[in-house]
């Protein structure tokens, strides 16, 4: 198997992902580690409520 063909796919994906993130924020007037504390933020929220 290609390890680096798949690398370049993720880096790809990536770089669409982010590209998509840049527009939200600016469109909220957010920065992007703003967006990612809440992200994590409520991922953390609902692992606890599981437990």
């Amino acid at each position: 198997m290609d390890k680096n063909k798949y690398k370049t796919l993720a880096i790809g994906i990536d770089k669409e992902i982010y590209a998509e993130l840049d527009k939200y924020c600016k469109e909220k007037s957010i920065t992007k580690s703003q967006f990612m504390r809440k992200i994590v933020n409520n991922i953390l929220k609902r692992i606890i409520k599981n437990i």
